[in-house]
């Protein structure tokens, strides 16, 4: 059986492909967390395009407690979730989307 004739181009420059690699472990969002207004960072997850009617987020309260849910409202300086819990905001620290 004959080898197929395969034509290989010569390569005549430096290929540098992984340099710009990054690895995301679990705990690595803590350091994520942009000091900005709470307030703001709410605004954007509702802004987004990507939010329909519930967004993955993750919550960190001034008492050092974290919440992972989904997020779907927001009423009277409150924020609702998913399973109809309510988070006063101004009891949270931080808060982003889950990826």
């Amino acid at each position: 059986m004959k080898k197929p004739k395969v034509y290989i181009n010569k390569i005549e420059k430096n290929i540098n492909n992984n340099k710009e690699n990054y690895y995301y472990r679990n705990n690595d969002y803590k350091k994520d967390f942009s000091p900005i207004n709470i307030k703001e960072k709410i605004n954007d997850i509702f802004s987004s395009d990507d939010f329909v009617y519930k967004s993955n987020v993750i919550i960190i309260l001034k008492n050092g407690k974290e919440i992972k849910d989904e997020l779907i409202a927001i009423k009277n300086n409150e924020l609702i979730l998913l399973n109809n819990d309510k988070i006063n905001i101004d009891i949270i620290e931080n808060i982003k989307k889950a990826i």
